[in-house]
């Protein structure tokens, strides 16, 4: 029995220490951002199997194996660039599409797990990967072509070869063709119903070749589509 008392003391300093060492190592990280946990301590795990899959001109896929009770940080730049010590994504999966990019330019990408409390893996990397020309595989369609239905309405064509999906983006002169504004067309052709005559258009048309890959646009710009 009196053992046992003897041993109370100890547990609770024990667990005091531990309390206090416990304290300090999250102040040092909240405050100074740096781990106060050995290399043995340390249960971060890096990312494995990182590769490369699709890429086209603008965008690149990237695939890892994420290691267990961990999110990866990601950072890419252009080929031989030194990455930050904070990496810009921070990814709950095991996948991330890289870009915007720049066409036929070559980038390193670099991952490493965090585990919270500052704790983190080593950096792997860097995969290496380039960037396809742009509209390299996917054929630029030509020779846009107005013809006026009714009052309101045209029929805007287009020459293209090989191709079997099309996009095409119209506004107002001077309008931003962004991602919202494309619309597709399985044909050679697109019915617009919405022309304000005497109203000045730009045009903008372009193949589609998959997920994230496009030719350059062949365009019509500041063209009045229905004269007054």
């Amino acid at each position: 029995m009196n053992e046992m008392k003897r041993q109370e003391p100890n547990q609770f300093l024990n667990r005091f220490i531990e309390l206090l060492r416990l304290l300090l190592c999250t102040i040092l990280v909240l405050i100074l951002n740096v781990s106060c946990s050995s290399e043995e301590e340390n249960p971060c795990k890096i990312p494995t199997e990182a590769a490369i899959g699709t890429i086209d001109e603008n965008f690149a896929f990237l695939f890892w194996a994420q290691a267990s009770d961990a999110v990866t940080r990601i950072d890419v730049g252009p080929a031989g660039y030194n990455p930050p010590e904070n990496f810009q994504s921070i990814i709950f999966g095991n996948f991330i599409v890289l870009g915007p990019l720049r066409p036929s330019s070559s980038y390193d990408a670099y991952l490493r797990s965090n585990c919270g409390l500052g704790e983190k893996s080593e950096t792997i990397g860097p995969i290496s990967f380039t960037t396809l020309d742009f509209g390299q595989g996917c054929t630029q369609p030509n020779t846009i072509v107005v013809d006026i239905i009714s009052e309101t309405t045209v029929e805007i064509s287009w020459k293209g070869l090989d191709e079997t999906l099309w996009e095409i983006a119209i506004g107002e002169h001077g309008f931003l063709a962004g991602e919202d504004n494309w619309k597709e067309s399985t044909e050679l052709s697109y019915l617009f119903d919405e022309v304000v005559p005497d109203l000045s258009y730009d045009v903008y048309v372009r193949a589609k070749c998959g997920t994230f890959s496009f030719s350059s646009s062949a365009t019509l710009i500041n063209q009045v589509l229905i004269p007054e």
